[in-house]
């Protein structure tokens, strides 16, 4: 029996530090930003599940497109490919954030962390979320009690 846990961490295992400087965020630091610290050569398999994450992005952008080819129990069975892939990147998604939390113990507490240009962790002042790619300002964090202008639900 083959575990996912197993095949992902031999697919990290086969990234190297070349593939990983292409997950490199591109977003510069903003007033917002608080810097906690660098992810540097000692965090390699942090940087390598970001790399791996990407790639898993950009697959499922590539699919998506492509469904429309489909009809009948094809398309069915696609979706479903299509919502599998879906669960483990967010499942990955989920281990990379709380990797970078437990890493960097300053944001264990915070609601909203980032990767900036030059591998710097970051927690921002006001909390995001990514919903199918849009960035959706949900308000200060220190308003608690505001709720989000959407209904999120976790499957």
């Amino acid at each position: 029996m083959s575990l996912w846990v197993e095949e992902i961490l031999q697919e990290i295992g086969g990234i190297s530090p070349e593939q990983e400087k292409f997950a490199e965020p591109s977003e510069a630091l903003s007033d917002c930003d608080h810097v906690v610290g660098v992810l540097d050569g000692t965090h390699g398999d942090l940087r390598k599940l970001l790399f791996l994450l990407m790639q898993y992005h950009r697959y499922i952008s590539e699919i998506i497109p492509t469904l429309e080819l489909y009809s009948g129990e094809q398309y069915e069975e696609q979706v479903r490919r299509v919502k599998f892939l879906i669960k483990k990147y967010d499942a990955l998604d989920n281990i990379f954030w709380i990797s970078v939390r437990s890493t960097f113990s300053p944001l264990k507490e915070k609601d909203c962390v980032a990767i900036r240009k030059g591998w710097k962790v970051v927690w921002v002042e006001k909390e995001q979320s990514t919903l199918d790619g849009f960035v959706v300002i949900l308000g200060d964090s220190r308003n608690k009690n505001k709720k989000p202008p959407f209904d999120v639900s976790w499957n």
